[in-house]
């Protein structure tokens, strides 16, 4: 018999997203800023830090964006959330079509 690998939940696959998403941008945000330092030194002229305001707007806005979700999911798996009951009625169900 084969055994099955456990199903990854969605909550794990979005934090899984949400790293490498991060990473991305991590580096192609430092990726930017060397050419900027790079192009700054040879002409003499300021660096650019601008790049930097990716990493902001896009990391925390999606840590923030997962965090509304996984409080949603909490409270919709504890007892009396939606999803808690749906399954309750569920069971409940399967126990009468066996008696």
């Amino acid at each position: 018999m084969k055994k099955q690998k456990p199903k990854l939940t969605t909550t794990k696959k979005l934090i899984i997203f949400l790293f490498a998403n991060s990473l991305v941008v991590e580096f192609f945000t430092m990726t930017i800023l060397a050419w900027s330092l790079a192009l700054s030194s040879a002409t003499g002229i300021a660096p650019d830090y601008t790049p930097l305001n990716t990493l902001v707007g896009t990391v925390i806005g999606e840590v923030i964006g997962f965090g509304v979700y996984a409080v949603k999911s909490t409270i919709e798996n504890r007892e009396g959330g939606i999803t808690y009951l749906t399954a309750q009625r569920e069971l409940e169900s399967e126990d009468e079509d066996t008696h």
